[in-house]
């Protein structure tokens, strides 16, 4: 097998444990708090985990789209969940870390969110269905 098809079996293989990786209550909490449909918030959890996955391998610094900050402020309510999710599907522990954070916040190697470019690969924005949901509620 060459490297590029051993890269890519190796991409799926982790794109597979992160999508497998569930939790019921994270996803009754995205859909209670954004107001969402079951499957709305199931949608939005892959979503995340699939950010968080990207920004744990990234070199360059990735920001969420605001859907999936709002998801991923959600699953950070399950401290514990989040930790195990990091740890054992990522192999490191990626940090929440606000834009209005000091500078010399962002040079925290584990710091790999928020600052940054937009992920090319979320196509979030605030057309789509999921992005709609009030952002407000979030925080009530």
């Amino acid at each position: 097998m060459n490297t590029q098809n051993e890269s890519t079996t190796q991409a799926a293989n982790q794109v597979a444990r992160v999508t497998a990786w569930q939790s019921s209550g994270v996803v009754a909490r995205i859909a209670r708090k954004c107001d969402l449909s079951a499957d709305d918030a199931d949608q939005l959890f892959a979503e995340v985990k699939i950010f968080l996955l990207r920004s744990s391998t990234s070199k360059l610094p990735l920001r969420p789209s605001r859907r999936v900050d709002a998801g991923w402020h959600e699953f950070l309510m399950f401290t514990r969940e989040y930790q195990a999710f990091c740890m054992e599907v990522l192999g490191k522990f990626v940090h929440h870390c606000p834009e209005d954070a000091p500078k010399s916040f962002d040079a925290d190697a584990d710091c790999v969110s928020c600052f940054g470019q937009q992920d090319p690969d979320d196509q979030g924005d605030c057309s789509s269905k999921v992005d709609t949901f009030p952002l407000k509620r979030l925080h009530s």
